[in-house]
């Protein structure tokens, strides 16, 4: 497993490297200089911590532990990048940061860490994600003229549905609704994400335990009795070996004769 989360966080780099390439070209296509430069200078620093985690990986060992030490440092500046205003005009307030798309960068950073073949740099990631969210939003909450209410205006009583609308359309207005929709979805996202990265280790693992078990058949059997033991199922053939090497007399002399000349301890029937 280990190599395999090494192989992991390699391939994590390589689709990352190849990501950040993607919102490089559409920054320089799509915006002008003044507004794609600030942009690219992030792409470039998620790039070095990208590469400075692998290094670290491959020279020190332990390539999960750094890439979620590292991750806790993306997050933080991913999150400040959504919520700085350094794209808008001056007279703009910091408020209106909610209301780009840019927050979903924060689902594709999660997502990507499936890809490490890590359950625990999955739900670590996760949860630093969502309690520096939370910080950031506890901080636009107490910038200077934010509007907000805790709960939905829909529902907030004595609030006419033209009173809503005004309220939301306010540039100081920051919804609490909204931050709570965006932190469930997190923890579902990196829920679903770690069961499914521990079901792809499990099936791993029972993968690798099959073949050393076929091979330790093959060294006593025939490649045509370990294929039909091998097709009655994973449990169904271990029972029939088992029953086999138990009540087979030349079978037991092979294994007697085996167990003399292999010094390994063996299970006995």
């Amino acid at each position: 497993m280990a190599e395999a989360e090494q192989k992991g966080v390699g391939f994590h780099l390589r689709v990352r490297l190849a990501l950040l390439a993607i919102v490089a070209v559409s920054l320089v296509a799509y915006y002008a200089p003044a507004r794609s430069i600030p942009g690219l200078l992030v792409i470039a620093t998620f790039a070095a911590f990208g590469l400075a985690q692998y290094a670290l990986g491959r020279t020190y060992g332990r390539p999960v532990f750094w890439a979620g030490v590292f991750s806790t440092l993306e997050a933080g500046l991913l999150i400040a990048v959504i919520l700085t205003p350094i794209t808008f005009p001056a007279n703009w307030p910091p408020q209106m940061q909610l209301r780009l798309p840019t927050v979903f960068y924060l689902f594709i950073y999660v997502a990507g860490t499936a890809l490490s073949y890590s359950p625990r740099l999955v739900v670590w990631t996760g949860a630093v994600t969502i309690a520096i969210w939370g910080l950031g939003h506890e901080v636009m909450l107490r910038l200077p003229g934010t509007i907000s209410i805790h709960g939905s205006l829909v529902d907030k009583p004595g609030l006419s549905p033209t009173g809503s609308l005004e309220l939301y359309l306010d540039p100081h207005y920051v919804s609490d609704a909204a931050w709570r929709t965006q932190t469930v979805l997190l923890a579902l996202l990196t829920a679903v994400l770690a069961a499914v990265v521990a079901r792809s280790r499990s099936l791993l693992r029972r993968q690798v335990t099959d073949h050393l078990g076929r091979a330790s058949l093959a060294r006593y059997f025939s490649p045509n009795v370990v294929d039909a033991l091998a097709s009655a199922g994973r449990r169904a053939w271990r029972r029939a070996a088992t029953r086999w090497l138990c009540s087979s007399p030349t079978s037991g002399d092979s294994l007697v004769s085996a167990k003399r000349s292999d010094p390994r301890p063996r299970s006995s029937c």
